[in-house]
Formats: structure tokens, C-alpha cells, sequence
């Protein structure tokens, strides 16, 4: 195929018949043939509860059920069953920290409490972003935001109808109500990851796996549910004593269901805090309080690609390739930064604001 200039907008091509791992021809097939996790399921086994255990972790890191999860979707994620998962030492904020070190370590500043409220765009390019009501000059914009608000920040008239029209056609991924407890108990003895397809509530005892996050005889416990995005209107406006009658009452009732796992995890609360739909769109920004980004079931329009139309923008995170979760958003971030790369040399000396 032909070179393509950075910031140019390309759509993915049909993984070929022929050619690449031609040993692999049928795994490559499966992922083209539209199957469903259901449909790969019912291939291979009869027994139901069996299929409804290997369906588990799509419906708890993809938030679709079986006969709406492609297959290429779900495949990835099994990889957990295989090789297991790793959680990072002092908690998933010791991640971000890390990464912030490592701008600030090459001469970068991060910035925070400032929101971008706007993309700068001139001719077709990015001229940079508009945060706190500051300007920032920048030829190249890594936007890591819900695909469903760039309109918002670039505008309509910046972008092609038909790119527009892809836009506001995504639907946002599913949302969650979690429960945050401090636990007088020793739960060693649990496993760190407990799901109870009964009532639909997953537990993660994440002290179990660092036990640097709870002091000696205690516990950090996260009592889970996945909702459905029209959840994000059940528990009515932030602030309000609707929202807070509400918001405590659905945090007692999955304490309730998590105390059948873990008898006597109610009396044992040193303290306990919650995070509704509303919680996580105020904090990530995602509409509907989107934990996964997009909608990622089979039917689901396609994720934007992370070159958008104007030069210069490229789009990161859960909305584009791969996908949500943590590993899936890194590889998006390392896809965008190896074409950033090839960019002629457009650097200026370095500066508290231009970094």
C-alpha cells in the first residue's frame, strides 16, 4: 500500500485469506466471521453453567453478555484464564504516577485540575487546546477523552459530515455502581476475586493482593455491579438528597449481597464510600459514566480510528483500538505514539509550557 502522511485519517483493512501466518488461517478466520462469544461456546460444550462460567470476564471487562460479544473481542481477554492477571503494587494509581514521572523525567510538564475546553484548530490542523481559559501551542494533540466529546471540543465545522455523523452514532459502554469498604477483618483466606452470578455482584478484595493498601487485620474490599448506561438516571441529580438517599441505599444492598460471600463483612465496616454512574462520569469524564468508553457489543457501530481527519489530532483510550481496560488503552497509547514518531521534527526548545 501507499504512504501515508501522519495525521491522515486511514480505516483498518480486512486482515487478508492469504499470506500472514498462513498456520494460523483458521484462528484469523474465526476472528473475521463474525461469531459470537455464544455461538464459539455452543461449538464446543453442552454443559450451561460451564458456558456461563467462561462467559464471566466478558461480561465483567467488555459489559456485553455472550450472544452480543464478537468473538475478537473476547478472545484477548482469555488470556487471563490462561496466564492470570497482575494487579500494580501500591494500587492502579501507582501506575499513573509512574507515567507521569516519566514525562516529567524527559522534560514534561503534567498539569493538573486543568480541563481542555477546547481543540484550536486552523486550516486542518491543530494549533493546540484551550485548558483553565489558557492557550497551549501544539502541533500534535493526544486526546485521551470519550470519542462521543470530541464534537465538543473541536466542533462540528472542523470535521468531514460523514466523519460527524460516525460520531454521533457511538453509544456509550456499560456503567457500575461500586461500593468502597474498609474492613475490620482478616480476609486472607478469600480469594482476591469473587463473582456471584446469583446476584450479580462482583467483590475484589484487592488487600489480598498488595497487602500494603490495609493496615495489619484489615481489609480493602470493592463490593461491584455492572449497569446497564440508562442506570446513569436512576439515582437522580449529584447533590441532591434524592441522589444521596439513593446512592446509600444501593450501597447497602450490594454490602447485603456481599456479605452472603463474606459472612459478617457488614459488621466489620471501618468506613465505606461509593461511586455511582454520575461518580464516574464527573471524575473520567465518560457520558453515562462509561466504564468501558464505547459500547462493545456486536452491533455497535465501529470504534473511530486513532487518526481522526485533522492533522495532528489523534484520538486515545478506551473509545479507539483496542478497546477498554487498562491493557487495552496502553496499547492504543504506544499505536498512536509509534506514528507520532515518524513525523519530521517539529520541536521547539524545551519550556515549562511548551513541553
Amino acid at each position: 500500500s501507499r504512504a501515508h502522511e501522519p495525521g491522515e485519517a486511514w480505516v483498518l483493512g480486512r486482515i487478508p485469506d492469504q499470506g500472514l501466518w498462513p498456520s494460523n488461517a483458521r484462528f484469523y478466520r474465526l476472528l473475521r466471521s463474525g461469531m459470537t462469544l455464544k455461538g464459539l461456546l455452543d461449538s464446543y460444550f453442552e454443559d450451561e453453567e460451564l458456558k456461563a462460567f467462561l462467559s464471566i470476564l466478558a461480561e465483567a471487562y467488555l459489559g456485553t453478555r455472550a450472544e452480543e460479544t464478537p468473538v475478537a473481542s473476547a478472545l484477548p481477554i482469555f488470556g487471563y484464564y490462561i496466564d492470570g492477571g497482575y494487579y500494580p503494587r501500591g494500587s492502579s494509581q501507582a501506575l499513573a504516577d509512574l507515567l507521569a514521572k516519566a514525562i516529567e523525567d524527559h522534560g514534561g510538564e503534567v498539569l493538573t485540575r486543568y480541563r481542555v475546553e477546547r481543540v484550536v484548530i486552523e486550516g486542518g490542523a491543530v494549533r493546540g487546546v484551550v485548558a483553565n481559559g489558557e492557550f497551549f501551542e501544539a502541533p500534535i494533540v493526544v486526546l485521551n477523552t470519550n470519542a462521543m466529546n470530541l464534537l465538543d471540543l473541536v466542533g462540528e465545522e472542523s470535521l468531514p459530515s460523514d466523519y460527524v455523523w460516525h460520531i454521533k452514532s457511538l453509544k456509550p459502554s456499560v456503567t457500575a455502581f461500586v461500593v468502597y469498604l474498609g474492613v475490620e477483618m482478616d480476609l486472607s483466606g478469600y480469594p482476591p476475586l469473587i463473582k456471584s452470578l446469583d446476584d450479580g455482584v462482583g467483590i475484589a478484595i484487592s488487600s489480598n493482593l498488595d497487602p500494603s493498601l490495609a493496615p495489619e487485620g484489615h481489609a480493602c474490599v470493592n463490593v461491584i455491579t455492572v449497569l446497564p448506561s440508562e442506570a446513569y438516571d436512576a439515582f437522580g441529580e449529584h447533590g441532591t438528597p434524592e441522589y444521596t438517599a439513593r446512592k446509600r441505599a444501593f450501597s447497602e444492598e450490594l454490602v447485603e449481597k456481599a456479605s452472603k460471600l463474606i459472612p459478617g463483612l457488614k459488621e466489620r465496616i471501618v468506613i465505606m464510600d461509593a461511586a455511582t454512574p454520575r461518580t464516574f462520569e464527573r471524575y473520567t469524564l465518560n457520558p453515562h459514566g462509561a466504564i468501558y468508553g464505547l459500547d462493545q457489543s456486536a452491533g455497535a457501530p465501529e470504534r473511530p480510528y486513532f487518526k481522526t481527519p485533522i492533522k495532528g489530532l489523534y484520538l486515545v483510550g478506551a473509545s479507539t483500538f483496542p478497546g477498554g481496560g487498562i491493557e487495552a488503552v496502553v496499547i492504543s497509547g504506544i499505536i498512536a505514539a509509534n506514528d507520532i514518531s515518524n513525523w519530521p521534527s517539529v520541536r521547539k526548545p524545551v519550556t515549562a509550557r511548551n513541553a
